[in-house]
């Protein structure tokens, strides 16, 4: 009675039911006579009217469809038992979408109906091998005089550079700048390219890289011109690639003044359980060695996850991603209103149209859902059970304030990356084990 179809082109799965006629008709003639019972003719009382007249009254079309319907409905759950047998024997898996349902007439017999329900299927990522994808990982090593300074100018005060006195300070990475910026493209001002009395803290990377970079060295009320070529990506598409001189004027700058970490500051700070200056740097390295083990390793796996996903060529059913398109949409229109900007004022402004904006959102949701995808898949295969309790209640960290979380979740990426690494990459396997350890006593 079934026949199936394995598309691994267009990653479906066909399964159709032969509905023959005389299967059919019996049910067709039974609704249509039950449609008779119902149709009124003008001056024929009900049953009393001719039955030809009745006939030419009858909708046939909505019968047939109704029929249809009742056969589509019938096969559903047998057909998508049949589309899960047929897929476990072709080493293929169902998405847990609803099946497409289609009619036509069979081209062997044209008194045969053909139902034919269509699944998707969901991509095989195994046939990607991880060995030819190309993501490093790479432990930095830690700057222990950097994470005093910055630790000690968190808790000192602000210097202001403003050219009535230290007139030749020059800025440095890390200090704030008041800037009064206007942007130019083939000489041109554009909309949205100029602010005034802006804080812009130096090293940063919030604005177009390269601008930051250019005001370093610079004293307070100097005045610069800034060249920079927009990125590819940037969100205003008519900008993207393109070279742009912004003429900036630099007010004055601040500049967080550290704290002397002396014997008096340590008496003061007792929460912090050291008591010089060489106690807290260690202290400091434990911690950022910490962090730094646990975004080195959640950097590689989302890394890999978007190389999985390009290497496989990955394509999902638009239904997977339509409620993170909505969210997106919902989010977009959201912040247009937070800001008070009018939807047709924000087209205007990026030089985009709707449908553009639409199918860039569009893209977002998919990529998104294709990462989650991928990012599912690895779970399955490397990740193991889950981290409990007496699996690290005998890891002892080196940074005192490490929490049982910290432990637990530091030991499943770890654990994660490894298993990956053992496919991926095996010569990194020691690296990540080293590294780990070095987090312990």
């Amino acid at each position: 009675m079934f026949t199936t179809n394995l598309d691994k082109q267009k990653q479906s799965l066909s399964v159709t039911v032969t509905i023959a006629e005389n299967e059919f008709l019996p049910e067709f003639e039974k609704r249509f006579k039950e449609a008779l019972k119902t149709v009124k003719v003008p001056g024929f009382r009900p049953g009393k009217a001719p039955l030809k007249e009745l006939e030419a009254r009858v909708n046939y079309q909505a019968i047939h469809s109704a029929t249809v319907d009742h056969f589509a409905r019938k096969y559903y759950a047998q057909a998508i038992e049949e589309a899960q047998k047929s897929a476990k024997e072709n080493n293929v898996s169902v998405l847990p979408l609803p099946a497409n349902v289609t009619v036509e007439e069979s081209k062997e017999n044209k008194s045969d109906l053909l139902i034919s329900f269509t699944v998707s299927l969901a991509p095989n990522l195994k046939e990607v091998e991880l060995s030819k994808l190309n993501v490093s990982l790479e432990f930095t090593p830690v700057d222990a005089e950097k994470l005093l300074h910055e630790f000690a100018s968190r808790f000192g005060s602000n210097q202001l550079f403003d050219g009535s006195e230290n007139a030749d300070e020059v800025t440095k990475s890390g200090d704030t700048a008041l800037i009064d910026f206007k942007g130019f493209i083939n000489n041109e001002p554009f909309e949205g390219g100029e602010a005034q009395e802006y804080e812009l803290k130096l090293g940063s990377n919030s604005f177009i890289p390269g601008f930051e970079d250019q005001l370093i060295g610079k004293k307070a009320k100097e005045q610069v011109d800034v060249k920079v070529t927009f990125p590819k990506d940037y969100y205003v598409e008519d900008f993207r690639n393109k070279e742009a001189v912004f003429e900036v004027k630099i007010h004055s700058f601040t500049r967080a003044k550290e704290v002397e970490l002396n014997e008096e500051f340590f008496k003061n700070m007792p929460m912090l359980g050291v008591s010089s200056k060489e106690e807290l740097q260690e202290l400091l390295v434990n911690r950022e060695n910490i962090q730094q083990f646990n975004a080195t390793l959640d950097t590689y796996f989302k890394n890999l996850i978007e190389e999985l996903v390009k290497a496989s060529n990955l394509v999902l059913p638009e239904v997977l991603y339509k409620d993170k398109f909505e969210k997106l949409q919902k989010n977009f229109n959201d912040s247009l209103k937070q800001f008070g900007v009018k939807k047709h004022e924000y087209l205007k402004l990026v030089k985009t149209t709707e449908e553009k904006v639409e199918a860039e959102l569009k893209e977002a949701a998919a990529k998104e859902a294709k990462n989650e995808f991928a990012m599912q898949y690895l779970l399955g295969e490397f990740g193991q059970h889950e981290i409990k309790d007496e699996d690290v209640k005998d890891v002892n960290y080196k940074f005192a304030f490490a929490d049982e979380n910290v432990k637990k979740n530091n030991l499943y990426l770890k654990n994660l990356v490894v298993n990956v690494l053992k496919q991926a990459n095996p010569s990194l396997v020691d690296k990540v084990e080293k590294a780990y350890s070095d987090l312990l006593k």
